[in-house]
């Protein structure tokens, strides 16, 4: 539907942290990865009371301001949340129901299967990696291919983000153990976010001039630290789609949540029923999806008036999908009667919806690549070797840090005897002296002709799955690119890629057997079990 949109850019000058309500620890404040539209009306509202300021009128409470209920509070005027900007275009959040192989996730191109549409027969279906955000390059024709046999294409991509550790000092220059220590996971500085502003055009150009004056905003958390500053550009008033329909799947319609969507049932509480939110604005009672995605998190925000947190509530994640029948409901109606969005906090951004947006049960994907990580091919023998070496030893930390939290995560349960779990840790350390699997996956196949050690083995638990199966998984798949982050992407440098060779594979598949071993038999230990 084509709607008048104030469309903008947002260019970080500074990290900007707007922090989410699942931050982790007290000391810490990890950062959405995207400007939340409340962000850019808390700009604005100062703005307007600034400008009341400046013309002489006294500063009074804006809820007995026509003109500013009418901007910022009636809800005619809604800011959207500023999500990554590739190519000119605002990204959308990645539909949860996209996924691609296993050993694809990572890779730089691909093909995404739609799960909300077919069932591919993936073995191992996987999420891209690093890929919350999507484009569509080519927008769906058809259910399945066009006659040239050309796939729908998607760009796929995600922010990139800075890690940074501050101290609080109790007294100034002076260091000591009783020191707040600060983390903060931050939008890094140097990206640009696409954001829009949607309403009745004569509100919008109203708007329109309080942005346009002073570029310069500040956003979120932690400004006197050296966060926030942004500048806005690009500011244009145009008609306006937040994204293009495709036509039908077989009969399904094919609901996409484009942000988060806080949702309350007829009794007041608050949940994650989208299904009975839906059949209720059109009229289906007992409107029931086919097929869905969701996922919830919890949702906040914060008044700077008050200098106080928002209560927090559980919300439908952006992304979230539900398929239904296009019997049940009709499509166009449903579009029509999700046009301003759905549920709670619309002003800000919340409750988008897209209906029918991905109808295409495969689709390509690739990501562009930023100039800075464009390197520039090496022909010097020595500089090739010396890339290689450098890729090579990066892989190497990255699987350490794997098998590090891969061992530290494992659960426990109904374990064997210590003299069981010892025997299985010393065919682990042969085989890293050896740097072959095969004496361990002889062990293995002896252990399953005793009956009685076999029993234990199959009895007892790791990460959920019976023990045994668990080790003979490991011996028999050697799959350590699981220990790697984003999805198994190899480090790269100049044109040279590292390579993960079976000796590697074999090195570090004894290192997570004989880690995982150890902290089982300390389990037992611990739980005064040692035997």
């Amino acid at each position: 539907m084509t709607d008048k949109a104030l469309v903008y850019r947002l260019r970080l000058q500074e990290p900007v942290l707007v922090a989410q309500a699942q931050a982790g620890e007290e000391n810490s404040a990890v950062g959405l990865d995207y400007i939340p539209g409340s962000s850019v009306r808390g700009v604005l509202v100062a703005r307007y009371l600034e400008a009341q300021r400046g013309a002489g009128a006294a500063a009074g409470d804006l809820m007995t301001d026509a003109v500013a209920r009418r901007l910022f509070f009636d809800g005619d005027v809604r800011y959207l949340n500023a999500y990554p900007d590739r190519g000119g275009k605002r990204m959308l959040p990645r539909p949860l129901s996209w996924m691609t192989e296993k050993d694809r996730a990572g890779e730089p191109e691909g093909t995404l299967f739609d799960l909300a549409l077919a069932d591919p027969g993936l073995e191992q279906a996987k999420p891209p990696s690093n890929a919350d955000f999507c484009t569509t390059d080519i927008p769906d024709t058809s259910s399945s291919d066009d006659g040239d046999g050309v796939k729908p294409r998607s760009v796929l991509d995600g922010v990139r983000r800075e890690v940074a550790v501050h101290i609080g000092l109790r007294q100034a220059n002076v260091r000591t153990e009783l020191n707040d220590v600060y983390r903060y996971v931050a939008l890094a500085a140097g990206q640009v976010f696409q954001g829009a502003i949607v309403g009745p055009e004569a509100d919008l150009i109203a708007v329109q001039r309080l942005m346009a004056p002073a570029p310069t905003v500040y956003l979120g958390t932690a400004r006197t630290a050296g966060y926030g500053r942004a500048e806005l550009d690009d500011i244009t008033l145009q008609a306006w789609e937040e994204y293009t329909p495709g036509h039908p799947f077989e009969g399904l319609v094919v609901v996409t949540l484009l942000s988060d969507a806080i949702l309350r049932n007829p009794q007041g509480h608050v949940d994650a029923d989208l299904d009975g939110a839906l059949g209720r604005l059109v009229g289906v009672p007992e409107l029931r999806s086919e097929r869905r995605f969701h996922k919830t998190h919890s949702v906040g925000g914060f008044n700077r008036a008050w200098g106080l947190p928002l209560p927090q509530n559980w919300a439908l994640a952006a992304g979230s999908v539900s398929v239904y029948k296009a019997s049940e409901v009709d499509a166009g109606a449903l579009r029509a009667a999700l046009a301003a969005g759905i549920g709670e906090r619309r002003i800000e951004g919340f409750g988008r919806v897209a209906v029918n947006w991905h109808t295409a049960a495969q689709r390509e994907f690739h990501r562009p690549i930023a100039e800075a990580q464009v390197m520039p091919i090496v022909e010097e023998p020595e500089s090739l070797e010396l890339a290689r070496l450098m890729v090579q030893r990066r892989l190497e930390r990255l699987l350490e840090r794997g098998l590090s939290k891969a061992v530290g995560q494992a659960t426990f349960s109904s374990l064997p005897p210590n003299s069981q779990l010892s025997r299985v840790r010393l065919a682990a350390q042969r085989a890293l002296h050896d740097g072959s699997l095969v004496e361990l996956a002889a062990y293995l196949q002896a252990l399953k002709k005793t009956r009685r050690q076999r029993g234990q083995f199959e009895r007892a638990r790791i990460n959920n799955e019976p023990a045994l199966d668990w080790l003979e998984a490991r011996v028999g798949r050697q799959d350590v690119e699981d220990l790697l982050p984003e999805g198994g992407r190899m480090p790269s440098l100049a044109g040279e890629k590292a390579s993960l060779d079976s000796d590697l594979k074999a090195l570090f598949t004894a290192r997570l057997i004989d880690g995982v071993m150890r902290k089982a038999i300390r389990s037992n230990q611990e739980r005064g079990v040692d035997r």
